[in-house]
């Protein structure tokens, strides 16, 4: 499971690979990142990834 930072903002709304950015082709649910909006409040997003980075995106 992704953390939140150091990551694009198309990546952080499934609109290019988790792992390697590509956002032109096929993206699939990739299962779901997490980071922390506040201390102890976390915020659970989407995530999406390439066909090659399916199954090492979570």
């Amino acid at each position: 499971m992704p953390a939140g930072a150091g990551y694009a903002d198309a990546q952080l709304h499934a609109l290019a690979c988790i792992v390697c950015t590509k956002d032109d082709g096929e993206l699939l649910p990739a299962g779901h990142g997490q980071t922390e909006a506040r201390p102890g409040e976390p915020l659970t997003w989407a995530v999406a990834a390439c066909p090659e980075h399916q199954d090492g995106a979570s």
